[in-house]
């Protein structure tokens, strides 16, 4: 019989799990504090060969956001005092690395050239395609922030943290849990 390929890559949950990870709706995976991911790649699911990095993620409550309004140095300051943060590993396979790091490279090189064609073009005439150059190149570098993250987290308590960014192969792999059942 045929395995169809269609399906996600089947995996035993025990063996590759470490400490307590599950997977919960919305496509969210909490993984409890002292925990770790299993050694898969977060979108595809393939196991990997060396241990990922730990990372440190930090999360505060959205709410905070409105002392931009007010100051963004007191909006720097508070985030830094209120955030949580929380020790995790999240690997990609080699194929979803490459994939990464090409985006990341293509928005930091078009921050590149927006930014200096807007330099180039500063002043005169040509002050407007300078200033939507400078916009251009505002938007290459957020492009490249969002790119550059493996998964992020929606909520870190503490308990553990909630993250999304997983890919359907990787949740596929984990236990299914209801928020309010553990």
């Amino acid at each position: 019989m045929e395995r169809n390929p269609y399906l996600p890559p089947e995996a035993d949950v025990h063996d590759i799990a470490r400490g307590d990870c599950w997977r919960e709706s919305g496509g969210t995976v909490y993984v409890a504090r002292g925990s770790d991911l299993p050694q898969r790649c977060v979108n595809c699911n393939t196991l990997l060969v060396q241990r990922p990095k730990r990372k440190t993620y930090y999360w505060h409550a959205s709410g905070w956001y409105l002392l931009i309004l007010l100051n963004i140095i007191l909006y720097a300051i508070a985030a830094m005092i209120v955030r949580k943060k929380i020790e995790i590993s999240a690997g990609l396979c080699d194929q979803h690395r490459k994939r990464r790091w090409l985006k990341v490279g293509s928005a930091l090189g078009l921050f590149v050239l927006m930014f200096v064609a807007g330099v180039v073009m500063f002043g005169g005439e040509t002050a407007g395609i300078s200033l939507a150059c400078f916009a251009g190149s505002v938007a290459a570098l957020v492009a490249g922030v969002i790119f550059a993250r493996v998964i992020y987290p929606v909520e870190i308590t503490e308990r553990g943290g909630r993250f999304k960014g997983c890919g359907p192969e990787f949740l596929a792999s984990l236990a299914t849990v209801t928020r309010g059942s553990r």
